[in-house]
């Protein structure tokens, strides 16, 4: 995996997480579902940089 493509992972999930603080702030249950649908998926797209990132501290 490119560099590139780990900052551009780290920048989607940083906005989905925003959009995802936005939507959970708001009083609808059906908001605050979708919100945590996006936590979810940031949380997968930072799954690969995450372990880029330790095998690379770790060598």
């Amino acid at each position: 995996m490119s560099t590139l493509q780990i900052v551009l992972r780290i920048l989607m999930a940083i906005v989905l997480l925003t959009i995802a603080v936005g939507f959970i702030d708001r009083p609808s249950n059906l908001y605050v579902a979708a919100g945590l649908v996006l936590v979810a998926v940031a949380a997968w797209l930072l799954t690969k940089p995450i372990k880029h990132l330790f095998r690379n501290i770790l060598k």
